[in-house]
C-alpha cells in the first residue's frame, strides 16, 4: 500500500558548512561543521564510516522541535530522513503500521485519524518526528507513544547492524526510555511499529478536550464514541485555551 525510502542507489552526500536555519524551529542562524540528509538504512551505514562521522562529534536532527542552537555546530549534523508508511499487518480489530523515522510526526496522526485508526489521536500537534516518539515517550491528554507502539527499529551506530527493540525492551517512562539512556548516542532510530485499534474507544480522561467535545458536537455524554478525527479537530481548535505539548526538555547545542 506504501512504498518506504528504505533503500537509495546515490551515495549520502555530507556537505560542508550547511546552514541550520531552516532545520530548527527557532530558526537560528546556525551552521553545521558537516551535514548529511540519510534517507535510507544504506545511507546510514555508508555514514557511519566515513572519516566525517567517526572524527564526532555528532548530532542527531529531526524537525529541530526540541533543540536551540547558540553557535555553529562543530561537528557532523546527521538528518534521518527516511520515509514511507506500510500497513505491514492486520487483523478485524487492529492494525500495524511500519513508519519511517522521518516522517512528519503530526502528519502521521492525521493520516491516521483519516482512515479512523485510534490510538494517538491525543498526540495531535506535538512537533517532530515520527522517529523521536520512542526517544522522548511523547505524551498528551493521558496517553503516551508506548502505548501505541509495538517495536523499533534502529541503527548500531558502531557495527552498522539493524536493531530490534520490542516494546517491553525500550524502556519507557514518562518522557523517557532506553534510547535516553543506556542507547544514547549508540543508535539511529531508522522506523517505528505502532499498532492502533479499529474500532477505537478515545481516551477522554483530560476534561477540558472532553467538555469541548460535548460542546462541538452537542453531546450530553459518552463523547469517547466520536471519531478519532474529530477527535484531533477538537484538540486542534484554537478557541480554546493554548495547547501545550508535553515532549521533553530542551537541548542547547
Amino acid at each position: 500500500m506504501f512504498i518506504f525510502g528504505w533503500y537509495s542507489f546515490i551515495m549520502p552526500d555530507i556537505r560542508q558548512n550547511h546552514p541550520l536555519r531552516d532545520l530548527n524551529t527557532f530558526h537560528v542562524e546556525a551552521g553545521a561543521r558537516y551535514f548529511c540528509e540519510c534517507r535510507s538504512i544504506k545511507d546510514l551505514r555508508e555514514l557511519i564510516s566515513s572519516p566525517e562521522f567517526l572524527k564526532g562529534p555528532r548530532l542527531i536532527l529531526g524537525e529541530g522541535s526540541n533543540i536551540l542552537f547558540s553557535d555553529d555546530f562543530k561537528g557532523l549534523v546527521i538528518r534521518p530522513h527516511i520515509l514511507g508508511r506500510e500497513i505491514i499487518d492486520e487483523d478485524r480489530s487492529t492494525v500495524k503500521i511500519q513508519v519511517g523515522a522521518g516522517e512528519n510526526w503530526d502528519d502521521f496522526v492525521a493520516w491516521t485519524t483519516t482512515w479512523d485508526f485510534g490510538g494517538i489521536e491525543n498526540l495531535s500537534l506535538i512537533p517532530g518526528s515520527v522517529g523521536s516518539s520512542p526517544i522522548q515517550n511523547i505524551g498528551a491528554y493521558g496517553v503516551e507513544a508506548e502505548q501505541a507502539i509495538e517495536r523499533v527499529f534502529a541503527i548500531d551506530i558502531l557495527t552498522g547492524q539493524k536493531l530490534t527493540f520490542e516494546n517491553e525492551a525500550c524502556g519507557f517512562r514518562y518522557r523517557d526510555s532506553i534510547f535516553k539512556g543506556s542507547w544514547k548516542h549508540k543508535c539511529i532510530v531508522t522506523s517505528v511499529v505502532f499498532r492502533l485499534a479499529k474500532k477505537p474507544v478515545l481516551n477522554t480522561g483530560y476534561q477540558q478536550v472532553a467538555d469541548q467535545c460535548r460542546y462541538n458536537y452537542f453531546l450530553r455524554a459518552r463523547c469517547h464514541l466520536i471519531s478519532p478525527a474529530r477527535y484531533r479537530s477538537t484538540i486542534a481548535d484554537r478557541n480554546w485555551p493554548a495547547y501545550v505539548s508535553q515532549t521533553s526538555e530542551l537541548k542547547h547545542c
